[in-house]
């Protein structure tokens, strides 16, 4: 009886602690202040409250205290204005405008689960929101007709968004890396979307647009011009493979930026401007068809597409841009249908393994290339039609033709050796002229030496 008993106290005390300590953990608190009043009402209870309601009106010097409140989650300022007065701190002095979320309000509060915004708010600042991991919701007031840049970068919590207003604009980056984020609702009031405000929303699978909408549509949950013609935002997890509509003409820069498990992608032939950095970051591309009405392929268009293991490249593209194929690694091959080669830089195939990756040129272009900036860097350069890459040591050139191997740069009097794999002798010939024709066997396997150099070639 008395171990009955004492069990019963022990289990009553322990539950009094464990509901203390949860009462302990989830301090509220509801204050009706006036702007730079919050410090001092707060008190001593600034380090420990958890949900904080506000009522009356906040400043810069009110931003500042939010801030240090460490333990904050929940804030609900629904019945507070943003008022001028004071400033805060982040990098530099940051004054608030009335009825304005400042830039940089909430910048890095990663605790915040849970924010109700003012009513009267007429704008969102810069970077407002940057780095609210926590935060998983938030509806944006009625009063609000700009997302300024960045406000929303790298909430990756971030799941849903709410627009009851008129909200003209959607600034650069706006939603930058919110990778939680699944789908995006554009409203009919948006006239003007910025750079790549979804950039890295890696989660993103659709987007919908409201049909009234002047400015944009969706096809498919992508996002495209109101005409149709033009491809504004690819959603990073929409699918693996994409055969872009016969009405595509244009592709955005950067439309199709960190879509990483996007594995092929066929562009119709009716494109005829492809973007800057159009797939920048598509790790997971193995494959791209070109259309043959694309002028140019631009600066960054496949940095970064890692598996990217060929590349056709048509006969319209006069240039390539800086870094269109940097960090390429997985390069084994460019078909170039160009003539002459076209304008390229000394970054334009960073990281691309020049020594192995074959670049085909069409038949009588061999010079052309190898003499151009960028292309020069790759040391097999074939013509369409041989069987083996050509290249160059020390101004000797190998190449082959139907029946027959190509030497060219030697001196008179050089001796040429062709073996066999087995490291048979095949021939020795003396050099008599600047082009030395080799008549051998077809459907095998040679090696050439001259001048104390050994080339491998397949005829």
């Amino acid at each position: 009886m008395k171990t009955t008993t004492l069990c019963k106290y022990t289990l009553f005390v322990f539950s009094l602690f464990l509901n203390w300590g949860i009462r302990a953990q989830e301090v509220q608190l509801t204050l009706n202040t006036t702007g730079g009043a919050l410090s001092y009402y707060l008190g001593n209870q600034k380090d420990v409250v958890t949900d904080l309601t506000l009522i009356g009106s906040f400043n810069g010097w009110d931003i500042s205290t939010l801030h240090e409140m460490a333990k904050l989650t929940k804030l609900n300022i629904a019945q507070a204005k943003p008022v001028e007065g004071g400033f805060f701190y982040f990098g530099r002095n940051i004054y608030v405008e009335n009825n304005k979320i400042p830039p940089c309000m909430f910048y890095s509060m990663s605790g915040l689960t849970s924010l109700v915004l003012p009513t009267t708010i007429t704008a969102i600042g810069n970077q407002a929101f940057q780095d609210c991991q926590g935060l998983t919701s938030i509806t944006i007031p009625s009063g609000v007709t700009q997302i300024d840049t960045l406000a929303f970068a790298y909430c990756t919590g971030l799941k849903s968004i709410t627009t009851v207003g008129n909200i003209t604009e959607i600034c650069n980056h706006a939603f930058l890396e919110c990778s939680s984020l699944t789908s995006f609702t554009i409203p009919a009031s948006v006239t003007k979307l910025g750079k790549s405000p979804f950039s890295g929303c890696t989660g993103l699978r659709e987007f919908i647009v409201d049909s009234a909408n002047p400015i944009v549509c969706d096809i498919d949950g992508v996002l495209f011009s109101k005409d149709q013609s033009t491809i504004l935002a690819y959603p990073n997890a929409k699918s693996a493979s994409y055969t872009m509509p016969e009405s595509t003409t244009r592709i955005e820069d950067y439309a199709f930026e960190w879509c990483e498990d996007l594995g092929s992608v066929v562009i119709n032939n009716n494109v005829n401007s492809l973007g800057e950095g159009a797939f920048y970051g598509c790790k997971g591309l193995v494959s791209a068809t070109l259309s043959n009405k694309t002028p140019s392929i631009k600066a960054n268009t496949f940095y970064n597409c890692k598996s990217l293991n060929t590349i056709s490249i048509p006969a319209s593209v006069a240039s390539v841009g800086s870094g269109a194929f940097g960090l390429c690694s997985g390069l084994t091959s460019i078909h170039s249908y160009r003539t002459t080669a076209p304008s390229a830089t000394t970054t334009t195939f960073t990281s691309v393994n020049t020594s192995t990756c074959i670049v085909y040129v069409p038949k009588g272009s061999y010079s052309s290339y190898k003499s151009a900036t960028g292309w020069n860097a790759f040391k097999y350069i074939n013509e369409e039609g041989t069987s083996v890459p050509q290249f160059e040591a020390n101004s000797i050139k190998v190449y082959t033709v139907q029946g027959g191997i190509i030497v060219e740069g030697t001196n008179i009097g050089d001796i040429i050796s062709v073996y066999d794999v087995t490291g048979a002798l095949v021939q020795s010939i003396r050099v008599t002229d600047e082009t030395t024709i080799i008549y051998v066997p077809a459907n095998h396997i040679y090696l050439i030496m001259v001048t104390g150099k050994v080339f491998k070639v397949a005829l």
